[in-house]
């Protein structure tokens, strides 16, 4: 292959990257992770070797690095989402300077470039380089100029790729310089959208996509529920999947359930999502204060609650395999944005995609941009989760859910749960259309299930109860080349269980005794996990009183935290045990609130220097879009 002296490709040329593979360094270990497979498994892909945004962080820069929304600032924001990336924020004038050993084979530095300016600055040309510096020789690897207009404010002006095989096996100096003649122009920023070196190899790891349907209920999936008809696509995904009958979410709403799926943790342990009591009785003007002090605030009856981000200091998933991923993340729901501290776990995202259609169209240009790199996508749908707005809109008249009619009701969830269905449908298709359906690991699941009139309470909605309604969920996984094909595990699975999933398909070992609680779905699905007994803990209310549930076999125990009081529940049924009718009930209900005792003694040291969400009005009102 010849390279000019400069040469810069657009990233979007499906050819550059025909996937990823891991650094050899793991090369040993992955071996051994990874089952089995013949030299027809392995394909030649595209791996990120480095990143400038971690080299900044580990040599201490005095340059910001954080997350900017790339696209134009004056643009409506209705129908569209957000796109998002972490970036190097360059001063102009001035150099950012990365030195590195450039990998053997082919390779190339990938970027997004754009700017910052204040809204009164002057229009004028910015000049771009970057400059290759290795064995005293130099030249230019990248050029370019363009103008700053403060309307277009982080305006994407190229999307870029600049080879570096002739490079190969060298140490090197990579400056990237930004000048300019306009001295009014100085204060002004360049935006490096995720630069990172990228290296061509042979991989057998598999591509990751993760699929939340949010308030998804089981018993509206056909491969749960024969009679139900809205689901051929998921249908045909187990076909080449595995079905898990007795999945059980770690919360019954989206903030603590998504952030244990993320985190491989139980929500004691990550406090993504914990409400913090901030006062009872509180005046509307008092809440107005708080509301100003501390940004979301949420009144349920006489008390008003904050609620807490997820963890900094808790890894997750995109961050822990991102050293050989692409990660990205396109989200249609609030409680899982930036200022929750979820979102910016990737490395590139998009936000505020509310509309499956707008959410899909967002995936399908992602995947074909980047289908010949590892990637790991994580798509949140919320087409179920909308539907007392659906219902409100088609029957204005209904102003309150106590005055829905049910059949009508259920009608409108399940046109939703249909739509989602043909959404995925969609990705299924690209990737399909793409050729890398086979090498692609593919999970669906619910966050929580919904309520819909299940029982005599006349509760709907989520996050209000720890009935089977909310916690059992959907969960379906794709292997690569369809291993496990058809299969059904009716051993008990967790949300948790995602999280070790992949992390251990990526070919990266899990060995701390704080994912103890979570075990990988390849070994329920060949059966060589045998913990068929297993003790799943379900927590973390957005509604009515705290309670935690603890489930084992066929026993639920839930626990009132405020009064202290317990409740042993048969599972399946939903029905509270008489504990004087039976003796073994009496023996697991004292088993399981040992079991607790020690799990509340281990989530002490977790609840320590909380950190509140923080929310502008913005946020606020798509919080109260979706019903919050």
């Amino acid at each position: 292959m010849t390279h000019p002296k400069t040469r810069s490709i657009p990233v979007t040329r499906k050819h550059l990257f025909p996937s990823t593979a891991i650094a050899l360094s793991l090369a040993a270990i992955l071996t051994m992770l990874i089952p089995a497979c013949s030299e027809e498994d392995t394909r030649n892909a595209w791996t990120i070797h480095s990143r400038l945004t971690e080299y900044l962080a580990a040599n201490e820069s005095n340059l910001k690095v954080t997350t900017v929304r790339f696209g134009e600032a004056a643009r409506p924001r209705s129908g569209i989402a957000d796109h998002y990336e972490l970036s190097v924020i360059q001063p102009l004038p001035e150099k950012v300077v990365w030195k590195l050993a450039i990998p053997n084979g082919n390779s190339g530095l990938g970027f997004d470039l754009g700017y910052k300016c204040s809204k009164d600055m002057i229009p004028g040309r910015v000049d771009i380089s970057i400059d290759v510096t290795s064995n005293r020789s130099n030249e230019k690897l990248y050029t370019n100029s363009f103008w700053i207009h403060p309307r277009e404010q982080n305006f994407v002006y190229y999307r870029e790729f600049a080879y570096l095989d002739r490079f190969a096996g060298k140490e090197v100096t990579l400056t990237f310089s930004s000048s300019t003649d306009d001295k009014h122009l100085e204060g002004a920023e360049i935006v490096w959208g995720n630069p990172v070196i990228l290296a061509e190899q042979q991989t057998r790891l598999p591509n990751i996509i993760l699929i939340c349907i949010d308030a998804l209920r089981r018993d509206k999936v056909a491969v749960y529920a024969p009679e139900i008809n809205t689901t051929p696509v998921l249908q045909m995904l187990a076909q080449d999947g595995v079905v898990f009958e007795n999945a059980i979410t770690q919360s019954p709403w989206t903030l603590p359930s998504v952030s244990s799926v993320l985190t491989g943790l139980y929500p004691s342990i990550h406090v993504g999502g914990k409400r913090v009591l901030l006062g009872t009785g509180l005046s509307q003007e008092e809440i107005e204060e708080l509301r100003k002090e501390k940004g979301l605030v949420i009144r349920q009856g006489t008390r008003v609650y904050g609620i807490t981000q997820l963890r900094k200091q808790v890894t997750t998933i995109p961050e822990i395999i991102g050293g050989q991923y692409v990660t990205h993340m396109v989200n249609g729901n609030a409680f899982l944005s930036e200022n929750v501290n979820i979102i910016n776990r990737f490395q590139s995202f998009d936000d505020h995609a509310l509309h499956g259609r707008v959410l899909t169209r967002n995936c399908v240009n992602w995947l074909k941009d980047n289908s010949g790199k590892l990637f790991f996508l994580y798509a949140h749908y919320m087409e179920p989760h909308e539907w007392i707005r659906h219902y409100q809109e088609r029957y204005p008249e209904a102003d309150d859910v106590s005055r829905f009619d049910r059949r009508l009701a259920h009608q409108v969830y399940d046109e939703l749960v249909e739509q989602a269905d043909q959404y995925v449908g969609r990705l299924i298709d690209t990737l399909k259309q793409l050729g890398i359906y086979d090498s692609t690991m593919i999970i669906v699941y619910s966050d929580h299930g919904e309520l819909l009139w299940d029982d005599r309470s006349g509760l709907v909605g989520h996050g209000n109860t720890l009935r089977r309604a909310l916690l059992e969920v959907p969960l379906i996984v794709k292997f690569p080349n369809s291993e496990f094909a058809g299969a059904r595990i009716s051993a008990p699975a967790k949300l948790v269980d995602i999280f070790r999933t992949i992390v251990e398909e990526a070919g990266i070992p899990l060995d701390s005794a704080a994912y103890s609680r979570s075990a990988s779905l390849r070994r329920l699905a060949d059966g060589s996990f045998k913990g068929t007994n297993r003790e799943i803990i379900s927590e973390f209310m957005l509604f009515g009183g705290e309670r935690v549930a603890i489930q084992q076999g066929s026993y639920r125990l839930t626990y009132e935290v405020e009064s202290g009081e317990t409740a042993l529940f048969d599972a399946g049924a939903d029905k509270r045990i008489d504990l004087s009718e039976s003796k073994e009930a009496e023996q697991a209900t004292a088993r399981l609130e040992q079991t607790l005792k020690s799990y509340f003694k281990l989530a002490e040291k977790a609840s320590k220097n909380l950190k509140l969400i923080e929310a502008d009005e913005a946020e606020r009102e798509r919080l109260r879009q979706l019903g919050y």
